[in-house]
């Protein structure tokens, strides 16, 4: 045979060597054995999609294959080896029916109740139907006792396995609508078979019924007069409740009234139920008042009580003195009683009481005392008008007159501030007039009342011509001011231009500082540059700058000069310490001093066409429009301008609530404006 040849033609895939006659049909698709059909594990016999191939475990069955839904049928559907439908396919407690369809699979109590069981009485729900001794098969028949004598009759009937509402297990009464008669009961004189012996009125109750006399036909018999009869005889009842068969009024059914008798024969004589009993009110202090809440109904005045319940006050210690009628007192007590306390000594009705009264003085806080209590304006909250002469809040003076005060450079220009003659004329006719103390430039002013101010104020503009010079910054907030308190104040000016329009100097700061300490300051503009405009005076408390270095202020200190060459500009004054000097010419162009070194302006440098620096710590321009503008004065000064550039801006701060901070805002001289905040 050739190599590669075989004797039997009859492989049917000569290309799948698992496939030829007698091979072992395979879980692959394929006819293996070459009969000319698939496995029988590749066939789904059941038609639920899944083969024996395909782990099927019963591919006869439809409803079983991997990932089949669990049924209640002790079958495992799910081919998961396990049966777990419901609460499980176990019968625990071996009645024929499966946990997941049993309502009870307990050993011990559950062999008699599974679906289809007999219901009987036992407390149980047997046939599991969700009811329990509904339709049980030993029921009891119960009889309805319609009188409540504990005997039923045949009237109506119930099947249940425990007595229902208003039934009986006998059914011996032979009057069911008569709670007086029944087997057992006691026979009366009254023509019925009470008993339920089948007789009337026999037995011992025949002997007959106990009658007393009413001699006043009240309906109230004499207990001391008796006779007995099944009939009532005239002239006589059923009852021995009186006790004044002479008296009609005197009975049991009767009102009690304060007479001295036993009205409503209680046993008791003129009783606090009485139609006409007072009604007593309690006097603990003894004052004649009692009090509403405690009271006693009686015919006569009981001893510690008291007609009526007009006290405010019956403590046994205090009560005494405090009643209606008594004569009031300062001392925070009602002491006659009308609701009001210590009204006599408020005579205007402020709610504030007078402060000449020995009483009140001692009895209230100061913050309730009456300065006058025959004007209701006039109190400890009273609203105060200033300059009236009257002390309406009653604080011991008059409020003062306050309106709005506008400080400004008193017409001061350059690097020195004003002088006390120049703030003099500046501000006569206003309220600064002699209110103000002029030192080395800075303004003093004592606050002349306590309250919340707005205070304004704006840095000065830099030199060189509008829209080249930086301007001032604008920083408002509100401050709480007491009387008393020396603010110092500085209003910044403009700095000076360069007669050539560059180079200019910086304009200074505006401060508002009280005890050494900044309140409230507006940045100073930088001056112009050759070749660049100066910086705004900003919001933020670092001052800004041209240079290519962060030359500026920060912290209340200086800023310094920009180094470029030998060209740069000189830094703005800050509040604590001065701005550089610039390199050029050894120093010549001078930085801005600080606030607490004077904050005067740089000089003019005399080689050069700049003015000065602004009052406020403005540095100054070269002039010769190639070394920088001067920058400007504030809480931290500008930093000083590149070579041909402008000056940096001064920086701000507000340590004021409310505040409104605007970078640039003002293009004129520093100004500082005080008003009451609204």
């Amino acid at each position: 045979m050739p190599a590669g040849y075989a004797g039997d033609s009859n492989d049917c895939d000569d290309t799948n060597a698992a496939v030829y006659p007698t091979a072992p049909e395979l879980c692959d698709g394929n006819d293996n054995d070459c009969d000319g059909s698939l496995g029988s594990d590749e066939i789904d016999d059941d038609g639920d999609g899944v083969t024996e191939c395909s782990q099927d475990c019963d591919d006869t069955n439809p409803l079983i294959f991997p990932g089949s839904i669990e049924l209640c049928d002790g079958i495992d559907n799910d081919c998961d080896v396990s049966t777990v439908a419901g609460t499980g396919e176990t019968d625990a407690d071996g009645d024929q029916a499966l946990a997941c369809n049993d309502c009870d699979d307990d050993p011990v109590t559950g062999p008699a109740a599974y679906p289809g069981a007999a219901e009987i009485c036992d407390g149980a729900d047997n046939d599991c139907d969700g009811t329990i001794d509904v339709g049980a098969s030993n029921e009891t028949t119960w009889y309805f006792d319609a009188d409540g004598d504990t005997y039923g009759g045949f009237l109506l009937t119930q099947q249940a396995c425990t007595a229902p509402t208003g039934y009986v297990a006998s059914s011996d009464d032979c009057a069911e609508l008569d709670p007086n008669s029944y087997p057992g009961a006691t026979e009366l004189c009254d023509g019925i078979d009470n008993d339920c012996n089948g007789t009337v009125d026999d037995g011992s109750g025949a002997a007959g019924t106990t009658w007393y006399g009413d001699s006043d036909s009240d309906g109230f018999g004499d207990p001391g007069t008796a006779l007995v009869a099944c009939s009532q005889p005239a002239g006589f009842v059923n009852n021995s409740l009186d006790c004044d068969d002479g008296n009609t009024a005197s009975n049991p059914s009767s009102y009690e009234i304060c007479d001295g008798s036993d009205n409503n024969c209680n046993g008791t004589v003129d009783e606090s139920s009485a139609l006409d009993a007072e009604d007593w009110y309690l006097d603990n202090d003894g004052d004649g008042y009692g009090v509403v809440g405690v009271s006693i109904s009686a015919c006569d005045q009981p001893a510690g009580y008291a007609d009526n319940f007009a006290d405010c006050d019956d403590n046994t210690t205090t009560g005494a003195n405090n009643y209606p009628g008594n004569t009031e007192t300062c001392d925070g007590v009602d002491e006659d009683c009308d609701s009001l306390v210590d009204e006599d000594f408020d005579q205007d009705s402020d709610g504030a009481f007078d402060e000449n009264d020995a009483g009140c003085a001692s009895t209230y806080a100061v913050a309730v005392l009456d300065c006058d209590d025959f004007d209701e304006d006039t109190n400890p909250g009273g609203t105060e008008v200033c300059g009236d002469g009257d002390d309406q809040d009653c604080d011991g003076s008059d409020l003062i007159c306050f309106s709005t005060v506008v400080f400004t450079n008193c017409s001061a220009t350059g690097r020195f501030g004003p002088g006390q003659n120049d703030c003099n004329s500046a501000y006569v006719g206003t309220d600064l007039s002699g209110a103000v103390t002029v030192t080395g430039g800075i303004q003093q002013w004592v606050v002349p009342l306590t309250d919340i101010f707005t205070i304004e104020v704006l840095g000065a503009r830099g030199g060189g011509p509008a829209g080249q010079a930086g301007l001032g910054a604008g920083i408002t907030g509100d401050f709480s001011l007491n009387q008393g308190d020396v603010l110092d104040i500085l209003v910044g000016q403009q700095g000076g231009d360069n007669n050539g329009n560059c180079d200019s100097s910086g304009g200074g700061g505006t401060f508002v500082v009280r005890s050494s300490t900044a309140l409230i300051v507006a940045g100073g503009g930088g001056g112009d540059g050759h070749n660049g405009d100066g910086d705004d005076g900003v919001t933020s408390q670092s001052g800004t700058t041209t240079c290519n270095s962060n030359n500026f202020g920060t912290g209340g200190n200086g800023g310094g000069t920009c180094i470029d060459g030998n060209s740069g500009g000189a830094g703005g004054g800050g509040f604590s310490s001065s701005g550089g000097n610039s390199n050029w010419n050894n120093g010549g162009v001078q930085g801005g001093a600080s606030f607490l070194s004077g904050s005067l302006g740089a000089p003019a440098l005399s080689s050069g066409g700049a003015g000065e620096g602004g009052f406020g710590g403005g540095a100054a321009g070269h002039g010769n429009c190639h070394i920088g503008g001067g920058s400007g004065g504030g809480y931290s000064g500008g930093g000083g301008g590149q070579h041909n550039l402008g000056g940096g801006g001064g920086g701000s701060i507000n340590t004021g609530s409310n505040q409104i901070n605007l970078s640039g805002s003002n293009s004129g001289h520093g100004q500082v404006t005080i008003s009451l905040a609204n």
